[in-house]
C-alpha cells in the first residue's frame, strides 16, 4: 500500500491533478471563501437570486456549445497540430451557432423564463452572454488539458477567480450592491477571461475559420446526444432549486444554495482529479491489454475508498467548525451540506466509470440512462421536499448522485467490459 501511495505521489497524474485542484479552488472555491462575509451581508432571498442566476448560466453553457468540448479530449492526438487547429475552429463555429439560437429562444421566452427562475429578464440575457464566455474559455482550457499544460490551465482559472472574488466583495461591501454586486462580479470575471482566451486562441490560429464538414459532423455527433445527458445530470443537482423555489420560496432556496457551496469542497477535488485523469485514461485504454485493465480497476477501487473516507472527514469537520463560518440564519445549511458532500463523492465515482463510455463514444446510451435517473430523482426530490422541507432536498441530491453512479457503472461495463470482480479479489496495492 505504501509503495502504491508513493508511486501516485510522484506520478505526473497526481501532480497535474494537484495543479487542476488549485485552479478549480480559485474559481469554484470563491463562493465558499466568501460565505463568512456574504452570509452576514445578504439575506436568504438574495442568495436565492444568485443561485438561480448561476443555474441559468450552467444550463445555457450546455446549450450554446452542444456539450462538444469533450470530443476534443477523446480525439486528442489523432490529428496532429494542424488538425487540432481545424477541429477547434469548428468547435468555435458550433459555439457561434449555438449562441445565436439561444439568444433567439431567450428573446421569445424571456418573460416566461424570468417568472420561472425569479430573476429579472435583463439578467437572463446576461446569463446567455456569461454562458458563451465560459464555454469559449472552456474550449481553451480543454486544449490545455489535451497538450498537458496544467500551469496555463491554472493561470486562466486563478485569474478568473481573483477577479470574481475582488470585484464581488468591493461591490457588495463598499457599494452595497446586494445580490447585483455578486452577479456583476461573476459576469465581469467571465467576460474578461473570455476576452483574454480569445486573444490566446487568435495567436494559436484557432480563429482561422476553415469549415471542415467532417469535423463539424463529428463534433455534433458527439455533442448532440450528450445534451440530454448533460441537462439530466445537471438536473440531478439543480432540479432541487426549482422545486424548493416553487414549494418553499426563493428565500429557502438561498439556504440550499449555501448548502451546495458548503459541499463543493469534495466536488472541486473530484473534478480536479478527473481533469487530469481523463486524458491519461484515454491513452491507457488505447493500449487494450489485460495488465492495463487490471491496473486501472485497482486504481479506481482505491479512489472509491479514498474519496469515501475524505467525505467522512470533511463532514466531521463541518459539524465542528462551520457554525463559526456562516451567518446564524444559514446554520440549517450545515446539515444539508453533509448530504451534498457525500453526493459529490458519488459524483467523483461516476467520473471514474463514465470515461469508459466516452472512450467508446456511446454517449447516446449515457443520455438515456441519465435522463431516466433524472426523472426518478425529480419524483423522489419533490416528495422528500414536501415531507422534510429543504433537508429533503439534500437527501434527494445524495440519492440522485448514488443512482447516477451505479447506473453509469453498469452501463460502462456493457460498453467496455473491465475485470471489476476479478480485480476485487486480488487487490494488493503494494503490487501495483
Amino acid at each position: 500500500m505504501l509503495f502504491f501511495l508513493n508511486g501516485l505521489k510522484s506520478s505526473k497524474l497526481i501532480h497535474n491533478a494537484g495543479v487542476y485542484g488549485v485552479a478549480n479552488v480559485a474559481v469554484a472555491g470563491v463562493p465558499f471563501l466568501m460565505l463568512p462575509v456574504l452570509t452576514r451581508y445578504l439575506d436568504n432571498e438574495s442568495y436565492g437570486m444568485i443561485g438561480m442566476f448561476s443555474l441559468c448560466t450552467s444550463i445555457f453553457s450546455i446549450l450554446v456549445g452542444f456539450s462538444s468540448h469533450g470530443s476534443l479530449l477523446v480525439r486528442n492526438g489523432n490529428y496532429g497540430k494542424p488538425g487540432m487547429v481545424s477541429y477547434i475552429s469548428s468547435m468555435l463555429l458550433v459555439l457561434l451557432f449555438g449562441t445565436l439560437a439561444l439568444l433567439v429562444l431567450t428573446f421569445m421566452f424571456s418573460d416566461y423564463l424570468s417568472e420561472l427562475v425569479k430573476v429579472p429578464s435583463t439578467w437572463i440575457y446576461i446569463a446567455v452572454l456569461v454562458a458563451t464566455s465560459n464555454y469559449l474559455t472552456l474550449i481553451l482550457l480543454t486544449y490545455w488539458q489535451c497538450i498537458q499544460k496544467p500551469i496555463f490551465f491554472g493561470f486562466t482559472k486563478v485569474g478568473q477567480g481573483l477577479i470574481d472574488f475582488a470585484l464581488s466583495l468591493i461591490l457588495v461591501l463598499l457599494f452595497c450592491f446586494s445580490w447585483q454586486g455578486r452577479l456583476i462580479g461573476i459576469s465581469s470575471a467571465s467576460l474578461f477571461i473570455a476576452i483574454v482566451s480569445s486573444y490566446v486562441m487568435l495567436k494559436c490560429g484557432f480563429f482561422k475559420v476553415k469549415l471542415q464538414k467532417t469535423f463539424m459532423i463529428e463534433i455534433l455527433r458527439f455533442g448532440l446526444p450528450l445534451i440530454p445527458h448533460s441537462v439530466a445530470a445537471m438536473g440531478l443537482s439543480i432540479s432541487n432549486q426549482f422545486m424548493i423555489t416553487q414549494q418553499l420560496g426563493v428565500g429557502i432556496t438561498g439556504v440550499y444554495i449555501v448548502a451546495l457551496q458548503l459541499g463543493m469542497i469534495i466536488g472541486i477535488l473530484v473534478k480536479a482529479f478527473n481533469q487530469s485523469y481523463s486524458p491519461w485514461v484515454m491513452k491507457c485504454l488505447s493500449k487494450k491489454n489485460k495488465i492495463t485493465s487490471e491496473k486501472l480497476v485497482k486504481i479506481i477501487y482505491f479512489y472509491f475508498i479514498s474519496i469515501s473516507i475524505l467525505a467522512a472527514i470533511v463532514s466531521f469537520l463541518y459539524i465542528k467548525f462551520l457554525p463559526y463560518w456562516v451567518g446564524e440564519q444559514f446554520h440549517q445549511a450545515i446539515k444539508i451540506g453533509i448530504y451534498i458532500v457525500f453526493g459529490n463523492a458519488f459524483t467523483g465515482m461516476y467520473y471514474m466509470v463514465a470515461n469508459f463510455i466516452f472512450y467508446k463514444k456511446r454517449t447516446e446510451l449515457l443520455s438515456i440512462s441519465t435522463s431516466i435517473i433524472s426523472v426518478v430523482s425529480v419524483i423522489i426530490g419533490w416528495n422528500l421536499i414536501k415531507q422534510y422541507g429543504v433537508v429533503g432536498a439534500g437527501i434527494a441530491f445524495l440519492l440522485g448522485q448514488f443512482l447516477m453512479f451505479i447506473s453509469t457503472w453498469i452501463l460502462a461495463q456493457f460498453c467496455y467490459p473491465m475485470p471489476w470482480v476479478k480485480s476485487l479479489k486480488i487487490i494488493h496495492f503494494n503490487k501495483i
